[in-house]
């Protein structure tokens, strides 16, 4: 089964860690897409100090999703990038492999054209065919 997730792209969230969880509790719960799954896990730090991963954002049943449903997500993690100033990122997840896909990164700058732009790949992909 392949899902996919929108993630925050940082791993310092603290600051806005309750912002970003009703950010996206509120858009789930707005969405119409079934299934919808919001992940907020923090893995143990990484060698040397390093900052953990960070995992803060949604997940779904990427087969799940229409073209509609894909252009929502982006247009709402576009405006969380810009609202929150950080970059987001959209990828896949195999839950067979545990293999992840990075699919696009979404960044404060991003334009509209480029948000339209990344609903049509992702669109495109294999899981969606």
């Amino acid at each position: 089964m392949q899902r996919l997730f929108a993630y925050a792209a940082d791993s310092n969230l603290s600051a806005i860690e309750e912002t970003l969880v009703a950010d996206f509790k509120e858009f789930a719960s707005k969405w119409g897409v079934e299934a919808v799954r919001l992940r907020n896990v923090k893995s143990p730090p990484g060698l040397e100090g390093q900052p953990p991963d960070w995992n803060l954002g949604l997940s779904v049943e990427a087969t799940n999703l229409s073209t509609e449903q894909l252009a929502s997500l982006v247009h709402f993690i576009s405006s969380l990038a810009k609202k929150h100033d950080r970059d987001f990122m959209l990828g896949t997840w195999d839950g067979a492999t545990s293999e992840t896909e990075l699919l696009c990164i979404i960044s404060p700058a991003s334009d509209e054209s480029w948000a339209i732009e990344s609903v049509q790949m992702i669109a495109s992909h294999p899981w969606s065919r």
